[in-house]
């Protein structure tokens, strides 16, 4: 969604306020379709990016900035996605950040990108 970037940045701060674990699944693209016919119907701009490009940019922003605000003893992260670029990303901040062995998972849906799944594993 393009409000992601802003939505993701408040949760975090909320949860470092609130002094609570912050828990997310950043999931990609589900029901673009369907969003865009929704807000062509109401006459409002569509909430899902424009391009693919733009979805693959604000993934990744999202992911990187949970990951560099992430709390190793309580936070938790789900990293959704069959794109490798995204997936690499997500190891490379892993690694780069020292959060080996922490509540980050990187999961693809079984059967639907088996290559990228086999190598992560």
């Amino acid at each position: 969604l393009r409000s992601s970037p802003q939505s993701i940045g408040l949760e975090v701060d909320w949860c470092k306020y609130l002094d609570i674990s912050m828990g997310v699944k950043l999931v990609r693209g589900a029901y673009m379709s369907e969003e865009r016919w929704i807000a062509e119907a109401k006459g409002i701009q569509s909430p899902i990016w424009d391009t693919m490009e733009e979805t693959h940019w604000a993934y990744n922003e999202n992911l990187t900035h949970l990951c560099t605000k992430f709390d190793k003893k309580r936070d938790a992260i789900v990293v959704a996605s069959h794109n490798r670029e995204s997936c690499n990303l997500a190891l490379g901040l892993i690694n780069q950040l020292n959060l080996v062995g922490s509540n980050i998972i990187i999961g693809q849906l079984k059967g639907f990108s088996d290559s990228l799944t086999f190598e992560l594993a």
